[in-house]
This record gives structure tokens, sequence and C-alpha cells, in this order.
């Protein structure tokens, strides 16, 4: 599933964090599924408890389209809460 935050940093060609679900769960009490992501995407940046990795939402985009291409699955489920 896709957030909506996820398309808006992508227009704004913006780093895009990726949050450790393990960790979420730990500091939320409740499975990274159950949290919403766009809702909450700015206090998770800010939460230093929560390990995360950037890349640029663009680049995430690009390589998606080019799975969906060699794997023949031209399908995305995008998620909104």
């Amino acid at each position: 599933m896709i957030p909506d935050i996820t398309f808006h940093l992508a227009k704004e060609n913006a780093q895009m964090a990726l949050f450790s679900p393990y960790d979420v769960e730990r500091v939320y009490g409740k499975p990274f599924a159950d949290v919403a992501i766009s809702q909450h995407y700015d206090e998770l940046v800010a939460d230093e408890r929560i390990r995360k990795k950037y890349l640029n939402a663009r680049d995430f985009f690009q390589r998606l389209a080019e799975i969906q291409f060699e794997s023949a699955i031209p399908t995305s489920c995008m998620k909104t809460r």
C-alpha cells in the first residue's frame, strides 16, 4: 500500500522516509499497518526512537514502474485514511 504522503513528496521531488515497522509498533503500541502514515508522517520523521532510511520519492516511483513493467503486473494499491 502506498500512503498519500508519498505522492506529495514525489511532487515536491523530496526525500521520503522509510520507517522501521518494529520501532513504530514499539513506540505507538499498535501494528505498523494500523498507523495512518500520511497523518503521522512528520511526527514519525521527528521521533528519534524510530529508525528510518531516506530515499527520493520520485526514484521510488520510477523503480516501482520498472518492477511493474518487468513483472507484467500493472497495478498498485494506494492507501488513504
